[in-house]
């Protein structure tokens, strides 16, 4: 009789009273029933004559299984490992567990980027972790961007130089990716950014080593309220008919303008209320002759006559705050999943060739 496992498609531990059939792969438990137990044994030596031919020839050897009497049994890890499979197919934990490995599609490659691990052809000594490729400022918060809580979030220096605020998702794999959608935090949380672009790289280097971007996504209008942004994928290079999405490992973010001081007027009330680091500029106004306000000093303003002195306008000051960067992927990448022991020569390149040296 064939043992379900507990979780559909998975292999667990067993008791001794369990064992593998070899050629099929299937989990057995001995039956204590009477009329089984001559059954049960025939079996037994049929399978131990079976092994026994097999050997180490196959890579299933004595190390792969422990027979105790009328009894195979595989518990363990390194008897897991001695089993020929297909390169990448299954997941063998520590304790002895195996099961196969899950491949999804439609899915948010950010979220466990941080779990893949590469090597570059040009630096293959050098193990590169998936996550946060790069960040001009705050680089401590910048992981919260992909860890799914749309409560925390990444928020570039005020007092960096706006070409630092930027940061990039290392997604730790190639994919084809068919959206990218932002979130920003909500109201009560800060503000989104106020114009910004998204690119995105293959990460192969171009002539001068560096990664080539493509923009994918541009906010060139200020933008105070919205706080969800999707942008669709397309091929930025010439793909056969009905080819979706495009080769990502690398999405960069980066922020081209900030309301700084000014983000929002408030009244004098609430300006007093706000906390010091978040209380922003003051502007005061003199009235001309023709009735249009005209931004001066505060020393200038205090010195006009009363009829010339036009408002005081006090703001807050922008909380420019990313909470999630998601990255949806069609599918898994199946060919890193499945050949990361596979090697090949420096003269086979190509997007394949890209492919097996991210996992290699």
């Amino acid at each position: 009789e064939i043992q379900k496992p507990p979780v559909p498609g998975s292999y667990h531990s067993r008791s001794p009273k369990t064992h593998i059939d070899p050629l099929t792969d299937h989990v057995h438990r001995w039956k204590t029933r009477p009329n089984d137990s001559v059954v049960m044994v025939k079996r037994s030596l049929l399978l131990l004559c079976i092994l026994m031919a097999v050997g180490p020839a196959r890579g299933q050897g004595p190390e792969g299984y422990s027979p105790f009497g009328n009894r195979v049994t595989v518990s363990r890890a390194s008897q897991w490992e001695a089993w020929t499979t297909q390169p990448g197919v299954r997941v063998i934990d520590v304790s002895g567990t195996v099961s196969p490995r899950r491949l999804v599609d439609q899915f948010n490659a950010a979220t466990n980027a941080t779990e893949f691990t590469y090597s570059l052809l040009q630096d293959q000594d050098f193990v590169h972790q998936g996550g946060i490729s790069a960040a001009g400022t705050n680089q401590d918060s910048a992981l919260y961007v992909i860890d799914g809580d749309s409560s925390t979030y990444w928020e570039p220096d005020r007092d960096a130089d706006l070409n630092d605020w930027f940061i990039e998702v290392d997604l730790g794999r190639s994919l084809i990716i068919s959206r990218i959608e932002l979130r920003f935090v909500d109201e009560s949380l800060g503000d989104p950014f106020l114009k910004f672009r998204v690119l995105i790289s293959d990460g192969l280097p171009n002539f001068d080593n560096e990664k080539s971007f493509f923009r994918v996504g541009l906010v060139n209008r200020p933008n105070k309220d919205q706080r969800t942004f999707s942008f669709d994928i397309t091929p930025q290079r010439p793909v056969p008919e009905g080819i979706e999405g495009e080769i990502v490992q690398f999405v960069r973010i980066d922020v081209l303008d900030s309301d700084a001081g000014r983000a929002e007027e408030v009244s004098l009330t609430e300006y007093f209320l706000l906390p010091d680091e978040e209380r922003g500029a003051v502007d005061y106004f003199r009235v001309t002759a023709s009735g249009r306000e005209r931004l001066v000093s505060q020393v200038v303003w205090e010195q006009l006559p009363p009829e010339l002195r036009g408002p005081v306008r006090r703001y807050r000051y922008e909380r420019p705050r990313l909470a999630e960067v998601k990255v949806f992927a069609l599918g898994e990448n199946v060919v890193g999943v499945t050949q990361r022991g596979v090697q090949r020569g420096n003269n086979e390149g190509g997007f394949d060739f890209f492919l097996f040296q991210t996992f290699t």
